[in-house]
């Protein structure tokens, strides 16, 4: 290593010079910024939320504020209007941020207000999804499963692909966010992604068939009766 032409020092000829890098872009960036911000948030009386270490609550009397941190995405909410908009110009002078207003679309997540509440909908995801397997024109499927279950057979033909059956499982397990529908039948496919075979394949066709049919499908989150329900499944230990 020496020091570039048009660049060398006659008094120090063997010293080199130091790169300041930005810290974007490197692999310790995201702890930082989450560390950072975190902090920030913390002398400002935010506390972690216990079931979601990105989720940072403050409570204050009546008032309450949800922050919400994926890497560079953030997502603020509450009760308090005032208290948001204080807390937003606070973060605007200590931080570069932007803010482009309302939700609309969050990690590929699609929000729709109504006038009872939310949608959530993955519908842009779904079209990328089905565009790049090669199923935007397949026929659609009435269930994410067929309506017999069928053993797994050690002497089925293992599938010629195994790289695309775990990406098709894997963007189908981030679907059922959105499509608790298919959460039990991804859940299936995805006991299969070590050694997916052809059979394993077709059921994942068989759910991507029945995803081109609910493209529309999404979550509400509306206004309601705060009491919870709990069901059991009763299927015979999967006896069919």
């Amino acid at each position: 290593m020496r020091q570039p032409k048009g660049f060398v020092d006659p008094t120090l000829p063997t010293a080199v010079c130091k790169l300041h890098k930005s810290l974007y872009g490197l692999k310790q960036a995201p702890r930082q910024w989450f560390q950072k911000l975190t902090n920030f948030l913390q002398t400002r009386g935010f506390r972690f939320s216990r079931s979601d270490p990105s989720l940072l609550i403050s409570h204050h009397n009546n008032s309450q504020i949800y922050f919400l941190i994926y890497v560079d995405d953030i997502l603020v909410t509450g009760n308090d209007q005032d208290r948001i908009q204080t807390l937003l110009k606070d973060l605007h002078s200590n931080f570069a941020l932007k803010e482009p207003g309302q939700i609309s679309l969050y990690l590929g997540i699609q929000v729709q207000q109504t006038s009872t509440g939310y949608f959530l909908t993955q519908e842009h995801y779904v079209r990328q999804l089905l565009s790049d397997s090669g199923f935007t024109d397949c026929k659609e499927s009435p269930t994410p499963l067929t309506p017999k279950s069928k053993l797994q057979n050690s002497h089925e033909q293992d599938f010629d692909d195994p790289s695309l059956y775990r990406r098709l499982a894997g963007s189908l397990q981030y679907l059922s966010i959105t499509h608790p529908d298919i959460a039990f039948a991804t859940n299936r496919i995805c006991q299969h992604m070590q050694h997916p075979s052809v059979h394993d394949y077709h059921a994942l066709k068989r759910l991507l068939r029945y995803v081109k049919g609910t493209i529309s499908f999404g979550l509400p989150i509306t206004k309601g009766d705060l009491q919870l329900n709990t069901f059991s499944d009763a299927d015979w230990a999967s006896d069919i």
